[in-house]
């Protein structure tokens, strides 16, 4: 499924997020208050701090602080971003946190695809990752962001393939749109279906490794979880309703603040 998105993040799905956010921070500053600051140096330095390196590559917030407003973003994803289980598009991750995030977004969600996986859940093929990014370049579309999201359809790829082509996906990306930076947001879903996210880490590592910013949904605590997956499951064990997607673009929209800040 294609759409397209423009900004408001006055409307309705920006206020949603910013509620869902709150929950969120409150809920860190009960379970993980930060220790204290490590006190002052008394002793005076003579010398100025060092300077970084000019072959180190940009850090993410960097990255980010170069977009225009209201950039022009690019999402390429699975049945997540397509929004399978959503009361309709617009209830969909990506076009929430396109909205609250100010993007002017292609959302281009395929169920049934991923960085490996080509063949669509009906039955169209050739539509993975790079091969899709490939398609906006050939089409003449200009970008000032990619997202790339997924990977939970992967599961029946080899480690190897899958990091290949999460790199040569990212590698598209560049070529097409040298200037845009690249997230690769990885796979979440319900603990019922966490054997489709034994790539996560995989994907995580591969897109770092290519100089690419990182959201990791899993990580070292899963987003969708065992106290949240009932009220946010649709009721397959593997898609969100309209709450796990907004929870899901809150927990995203956090990630790129995060940074932006």
């Amino acid at each position: 499924m294609m759409s397209s998105q423009q900004p408001g993040r006055a409307g309705s799905w920006a206020t949603a997020i910013a509620s869902v956010l709150s929950v969120i921070t409150l809920t860190a500053c009960a379970t993980d208050a930060p220790a204290a600051p490590p006190a002052p140096s008394t002793a005076a330095s003579t010398h100025a701090p060092a300077a970084r390196p000019t072959t180190e590559p940009p850090t993410d917030a960097e990255l980010l602080a170069g977009l225009p407003p209201e950039p022009r973003v690019l999402i390429v994803g699975d049945s997540f971003t397509e929004g399978y289980g959503a009361s309709g598009p617009s209830a969909a991750w990506a076009a929430v946190a396109a909205e609250s995030l100010q993007w002017r977004a292609t959302i281009d969600g395929v169920g049934g695809t991923g960085f490996t996986k080509d063949v669509a859940t009906d039955g169209r093929q050739g539509l993975d990752y790079r091969r899709r990014l490939e398609m906006h370049a050939a089409a003449g579309e200009q970008y000032d962001l990619v997202v790339l999201q997924g990977g939970l359809n992967d599961w029946q790829a080899t480690r190897a393939a899958e990091v290949a082509n999460v790199r040569a996906s990212v590698a598209a990306s560049r070529r097409a749109w040298p200037d845009a930076p690249v997230i690769v947001f990885g796979p979440s879903s319900p603990p019922a279906t966490v054997d489709a996210q034994r790539y996560a880490s995989a994907i995580a590592s591969t897109g770092r490794a290519a100089g690419a910013i990182v959201v990791d949904p899993v990580g070292t605590r899963a987003w969708i979880n065992e106290a949240n997956a009932a009220r946010f499951d649709v009721g397959d064990g593997l898609h969100l309703n309209d709450a796990g997607y907004l929870f899901l673009a809150a927990r995203f929209v956090a990630e790129i603040d995060a940074l932006e800040d």
